[in-house]
């Protein structure tokens, strides 16, 4: 068959014609497919698994019937791969690396601005698409780190930034990405490298901020503080570099529990980057904490409406429990419950970190919360980690737990009045 096929010319041609037909009339049933898979996920976790147990599906009552609505980022995505699939479908197949390449740019751009879960997860089936004989591009494994490194698949990710650096020493983003991983996982050796690296390679602001984050979580965080308020008042700083530096601050005036500089420098971040996920979480943590629950909503109403984010969600609804919203607080509880409930379905690489918030903070299953946080603090060990654990153990009365919080505190030498003072509150002798 092989032998007749290679003296064929005119069946290979009308095979190829016939190929190329039935790869578009596939591709474009699947983009049909993918949009009902869309509105399906809509109402579910983004990485969610099959029930347990059998359920009977929800049957509209008519074609008119409205089953989801979908974000305005996901119908933004679902857009741009309708359009990049009819651009392949008219190319041909020989351009399909850059037309991926072009979906992947698309795609990471809707889950880093809205921390979107599902672009997230489009993002990373883009990945996987990559033909095997064709380099991935630097620039696309970054984003392949960056996703890895949001799906705390933090090793993966150190897998992929040695690759990047191996070849691309001075690549400022994959140090600082694998910079930042260190940092969160607790292992401030390989961070104080990587601070080191910055330094020998010139790159100023970028070892600045990486040596006062390190500093301001080994117990000098007030001396982070005044070397952050000199630096921030020179203005030949450019916009992202003040950015993270602005960050630093904040976090290290928050932990420090200083109101006025706290509030100054969040306000600041938030100017410069409205949706910054990270900022606006702690800063509402902080804002939970002092009894401003009026402020944390001005904050979060708009964002929870248009945002499919649980972690915003949940501190929005901390926030409602202490107005007279109960309406919007029993609709809010009631998604974020079904939320959570499939989380809790997915097994060991569930989002244990949510599921111990809401355990904790709504749900008030204290064990469970405990268990959960725990389970984060194997995955992730920065400060908001570790608080969450404490709370969770001092809820349950977890002692082996309070013990591993009191020995990080000193150990480390960190400094978070937040934590510091739950524990005295509770009898914990620090």
């Amino acid at each position: 068959m092989n032998k007749l096929l290679a003296h064929s010319s005119s069946f290979r041609s009308n095979f190829r014609h016939s190929l190329r037909h039935r790869l578009r009339r596939l591709r474009e049933l699947m983009i049909d497919f993918l949009l009902i898979l869309l509105a399906i996920l809509a109402m579910t976790s983004s990485s969610q698994a099959a029930p347990q147990q059998p359920s009977i599906p929800h049957l509209p009552a008519s074609h008119d019937t409205v089953i989801a609505s979908l974000s305005d980022s996901v119908v933004e995505l679902a857009g741009q791969v309708r359009a990049s699939a009819l651009q392949e479908s008219r190319t041909g197949l020989e351009s399909n690396p850059n037309i991926l390449f072009q979906q992947l740019l698309s795609s990471y751009e809707v889950a880093r601005r809205d921390n979107n879960p599902r672009a997230y997860g489009h993002t990373l089936g883009l990945l996987q698409q990559w033909p095997e004989q064709v380099e991935l591009p630097g620039i696309a494994r970054l984003i392949k780190a960056a996703v890895l490194q949001h799906n705390h698949q933090f090793d993966e990710a150190l897998e992929e930034l040695a690759l990047i650096l191996g070849s691309a020493p001075h690549n400022l983003q994959a140090r600082q990405m694998q910079a930042q991983i260190h940092l969160t996982t607790g292992d401030y050796e390989r961070a104080a490298d990587d601070c080191a690296q910055f330094e020998a390679r010139a790159m100023a602001f970028a070892a600045i901020n990486c040596q006062t984050q390190l500093a301001g979580l080994t117990g000098e965080s007030t001396s982070v503080l005044e070397t952050l308020q000199s630096l921030l008042a020179e203005n030949d700083i450019d916009s992202a570099a003040r950015l993270e530096l602005l960050i630093t601050a904040a976090d290290n005036a928050r932990r420090l529990n200083r109101a006025t500089e706290t509030i100054a420098y969040y306000e600041q971040v938030l100017a410069l980057a409205p949706g910054n996920h990270y900022a606006l979480v702690n800063y509402c943590e902080w804002l939970l904490e002092q009894g401003r629950y009026s402020e944390v909503v001005t904050l979060l109403s708009e964002r929870v409406a248009e945002q499919n984010d649980t972690e915003l969600s949940i501190l929005y609804a901390r926030a409602l429990q202490s107005s007279s919203a109960q309406r919007e607080l029993s609709r809010l509880r009631d998604e974020i419950d079904d939320t959570v409930a499939a989380m809790r379905r997915r097994g060991e690489d569930r989002p244990h970190k949510l599921i111990a918030q809401h355990a904790l903070f709504l749900a008030e299953e204290f064990e469970l919360a405990t268990h959960e946080a725990l389970a984060n603090w194997q995955e992730q060990r920065e400060p908001s980690d570790l608080k969450l654990l404490a709370l969770a153990a001092i809820a349950s009365g977890d002692q082996e737990a309070l013990a591993l919080v009191r020995d990080w505190l000193q150990s480390t030498g960190l400094q978070d009045q937040g934590i510091s003072m739950a524990m005295v509150n509770a009898g914990v002798q620090l």
